[in-house]
């Protein structure tokens, strides 16, 4: 219960930044991944919410907490940063 509790945590934050994406939603979302993974200091293939334990969730929770209220920005080089 805590685990599917905190997924959805989890999901609601990082949904909020790609889905109202339109076309591009691709390009977010991917990025978006990229972003935690570095920020878990994990691999992008290992960067899903059904992967991740207790403790992971927790952390990409806080994370995602950070820059909830913060706008999604890919530069040029397909990097993502938070503005706002």
């Amino acid at each position: 219960e805590k685990m599917r509790k905190a997924k959805i945590r989890c999901h609601d934050l990082f949904d909020i930044h790609w889905k109202d994406k339109g076309v591009e939603f691709r390009k977010y979302r991917n990025a978006l991944y990229h972003w935690l993974a570095k920020r878990l200091k994990i691999p992008v293939e290992e960067c899903h919410f059904g992967y991740f334990d207790l403790e992971q969730l927790r952390e990409a929770e806080r994370i995602l907490t950070l820059v909830q209220d913060k706008r999604p920005v890919i530069s040029k080089k397909g990097r993502l940063r938070f503005e706002g």
